[in-house]
């Protein structure tokens, strides 16, 4: 739990970090705390275009959900390792996802950010 508090400040630091146009998700990466790497969980929803170029709003946030006992494999360093090498350069967990069993982009807030996303193109 002290991890978690720790990048919950921590999070402050990585909006000053986007005010400022420093990009690259791998400078976003490397201020994960090491301490959060094994735990259950995923910082990054978004694919490494997310990080190309200043942007003046990148969303951060909490996910209440998951179940760490049926997907103990699935760590904040696995996932990380995944957006920067594995998936698509954009990538976005709210588009290309399968939630719950329905069609990606379809389940809980991922219609909410999509339609966000296309206001603001």
């Amino acid at each position: 739990m002290e991890a978690y508090k720790n990048f919950i400040g921590g999070a402050e630091f990585l909006l000053g970090i986007v005010s400022l146009g420093i990009v690259g998700i791998e400078r976003f990466a490397a201020l994960v705390p090491k301490t959060l790497l094994a735990e259950s969980g995923k910082v990054f929803y978004s694919g490494r275009s997310a990080f190309a170029q200043p942007s003046p709003l990148y969303i951060l946030g909490v996910n209440p959900g998951g179940a760490p006992d049926n997907h103990p494999t699935e760590t904040v360093g696995r996932h990380t390792q995944k957006v920067l090498a594995e998936l698509p350069e954009d990538w976005s967990a709210y588009r290309d996802e399968v939630w719950e069993g329905a069609v990606p982009g379809t389940y809980g807030m991922a219609p909410w950010f999509a339609a966000r996303y296309s206001a603001r193109k």
